[in-house]
């Protein structure tokens, strides 16, 4: 199915993405495939030897992540773009992997509400970007929107000179600059 796929927390870096990807949707005329997607640790209540999930605390969870898809959805009718979505107690980049099969593009922001703040890249947009099945943006929230630069990574791969076309495609089209970045290991 030809379509944008966005990953959605409500975090600031997953508004921009939803932000990118409903004017990305627009420019290619392609339909929005909102994911709202979470995952809760196990909680021991009453005791037993296998600790389970509260069922109060899923259910808030679910009506909590409706209340994020309904939101995004809202974007996209706001913007004229057709838009779908799911909410899935599931892990994130699993849910989203899996949706961006047959997708055109797979948006994510560059890290949600993780633990680790400071990190530059979170879990889920390192998981998406080394197993997705299509084109995946990872979206950095700026001040300036129109001043957003472009970065792809080339390892000379058939995969990564798609994504390099994609990236140079959209850096001309936004008028912005566009870096190619390729690095590598150094076996020990």
């Amino acid at each position: 199915m030809k379509r944008v796929v966005v990953g959605y927390d409500g975090s600031d870096t997953a508004r921009a993405a939803l932000q990118w990807g409903i004017t990305l949707a627009a420019e290619r005329g392609l339909p929005l495939y909102i994911a709202v997607a979470w995952t809760l640790p196990p909680m021991e209540i009453g005791g037993g030897d296998q600790p389970m999930l509260d069922p109060t605390v899923v259910t808030s969870t679910q009506q909590f992540g409706q209340e994020l898809l309904s939101e995004a959805l809202r974007q996209a009718d706001d913007a004229g773009v057709p838009a779908t979505g799911t909410v899935e107690g599931d892990a994130p980049a699993h849910v989203l992997v899996e949706a961006s099969k047959g997708s055109e593009y797979l948006v994510v922001g560059s890290r949600g509400h993780g633990t680790f703040t400071a990190l530059l890249l979170g879990s889920v947009s390192r998981e998406v970007a080394a197993h997705a099945h299509c084109t995946t943006a990872i979206v950095r929230p700026t001040a300036d929107p129109e001043a957003r630069d472009y970065v792809v990574g080339t390892d000379g791969s058939e995969e990564s000179l798609k994504a390099w076309h994609f990236a140079a495609a959209e850096a001309d089209r936004h008028s912005r600059p566009l870096r190619v970045l390729h690095t590598w290991d150094i076996p020990p």
